[in-house]
């Protein structure tokens, strides 16, 4: 099991969150790949699968990626 942090950012009102989910990747046997996402100990949809604003409820929610955010240069 890996725990992973992911930003999400609100595109409607700006608001910007993270969350920590619980991967759990396991091997088909057959080549294949699988992983088991949980959130707060219940079972997840993948965190790029349709987010949705905890303030807002919007479903213009950008996934960012994990680690710092890094401001852009003008």
């Amino acid at each position: 099991m890996v725990t992973e942090k992911w930003r999400f950012h609100c595109l409607h009102c700006l608001r910007v969150w993270e969350a920590l989910y619980e991967a759990r990747h396991a091997g088909g046997g057959h080549g294949g790949h699988a992983v088991a996402w949980r959130l707060d100990g219940v079972p997840a949809q993948p965190p790029w699968i349709d987010p949705v604003c905890q303030n807002c409820n919007s479903l213009r929610v950008k996934v960012l990626p994990a680690g710092p955010i890094v401001p852009r240069q003008r």
